[in-house]
């Protein structure tokens, strides 16, 4: 009896089992196979898988290469109506030597002296002081790089009718000056 007992048990649990299977099939809840599941778990992980950067210096170098054109371009496009001036300060290193020049043969010599001094130290501007009857003083200027018989007139005349004063004195055809040059330079005395 207790073998029957077991079987009875036995096959009542498989009919209830049978059962349940037929009405969850009936019942439209159909479950993949356990192989189509493993399947798609690895597509899955590899949709999820994110570009990151483990080192904080490649991201602020990538940050930095990225945001670089971007401030150039915007820096570009707001400041193209306004006009860019460049200031070019010319500091003169050269310094003044007074000569008296006495009448005569003396002066000329001395002047020639002094203009082959002054062209041996082209960075040098001497100053003369010669005292004729007019009270004008004669400046002898050394030509620097970059400077013009304007600008030259414009330092020592504050006009460009200087141009003419210097360009007389000094027996010039043209306005081009070159490098190392010496000019005399007359200076009405304001003192009269």
């Amino acid at each position: 009896m207790s073998e029957q007992r077991i079987e009875d048990q036995a096959e009542g649990l498989r009919e209830l089992v049978q059962q349940k299977n037929q009405s969850i099939k009936e019942g439209g809840l159909s479950l993949p196979p356990r192989s189509e599941v493993h399947r798609k778990k690895p597509k899955k992980r590899e949709k999820k898988k994110k570009w990151k950067l483990k080192y904080p210096l490649v991201r602020l170098l990538v940050l930095f290469f990225i945001l670089l054109p971007i401030s150039m371009l915007s820096i570009y496009y707001t400041n193209q109506d306004s006009k860019i001036v460049t200031v070019v300060t010319r500091s003169e290193t050269g310094s003044y030597e007074l000569v008296d020049i006495a009448s005569g043969e003396k002066g000329t010599t001395e002047s020639s002296g002094s203009t082959t001094a002054a062209q041996n130290r082209p960075g040098l501007k001497t100053k003369k002081t010669n005292k004729k009857e007019t009270g004008q003083k004669v400046i002898t200027h050394v030509v620097q790089e970059n400077e013009t018989l304007y600008s030259i007139a414009m330092k020592y005349y504050q006009s460009d009718r200087g141009m003419e004063i210097i360009k007389k004195w000094n027996h010039l055809q043209n306005t081009k000056l070159h490098q190392g040059q010496v000019l005399q330079i007359p200076v009405t005395d304001v003192k009269k």
